[in-house]
């Protein structure tokens, strides 16, 4: 009987293990897929507010299934950890702007240093954005309508959850980038010629 008891025992612990919710488990963020980015401080979610324009604000908007604005990709810097974030529908990053003192967006390059920033993960599917290039300056909530970049290095104001969309990114270029132009049957690299000749 005292077996019987430790084996249940036993069976109970594993299955409560396996039984986690898969949104408390960190995820690895993928580069092809598409995402919403969460104020954890406010639970309103990163927009452009369906604006496909350069300079166009970054807002906090309520959850809209139907707002493209509001998804968001991860483009690789070649840095670790340090992507820009790009919006799949106007293929603009967030941009920080430093000259109008708030995140905007603007054409999508990786080598412009207002645009990479560095994920740090907490867990939980739950990350900081901080400047790439200014370490101390990190992605907020500081205001109930809009994204801020702040000097704060703790609080809820400075977490975002990043929620798969399921939706997988449509592939096209970004600058700064460099890319082959392959056949797909012949498997043949697509060559420049130069007509100066």
């Amino acid at each position: 009987m005292k077996s019987l008891r430790k084996t249940i025992l036993f069976l109970v612990m594993a299955i409560s293990v396996l039984a986690v919710p898969v949104d408390s488990v960190a995820q690895s963020l993928s580069t092809t897929r598409i995402y919403r980015i969460e104020s954890v401080a406010n639970g309103k979610y990163i927009s452009n507010g369906d604006n496909n324009a350069n300079d166009a604000k970054i807002i906090f908007d309520d959850y809209d299934e139907n707002s493209r604005g509001q998804e968001w990709h991860f483009v690789e810097t070649g840095r670790s950890n340090v992507y820009i974030i790009v919006n799949p529908t106007s293929g603009k990053a967030i941009d920080m702007a430093p000259t109008v003192g708030r995140p905007v967006q603007w054409d999508a390059d990786v080598t412009n240093p207002n645009q990479p920033f560095r994920f740090t993960d907490k867990g939980n599917s739950i990350y900081t954005l901080s400047s790439a290039q200014y370490s101390s300056q990190y992605l907020a909530s500081s205001s109930a309508s809009y994204p801020t970049m702040s000097y704060s290095h703790s609080g809820n104001d400075i977490l975002f959850r990043f929620h798969d969309t399921g939706k997988v990114l449509p592939k096209y270029p970004v600058v700064g980038r460099t890319y082959n132009i392959v056949n797909t049957v012949s498997n043949e690299v697509l060559t420049a010629l130069d007509d100066s000749e």
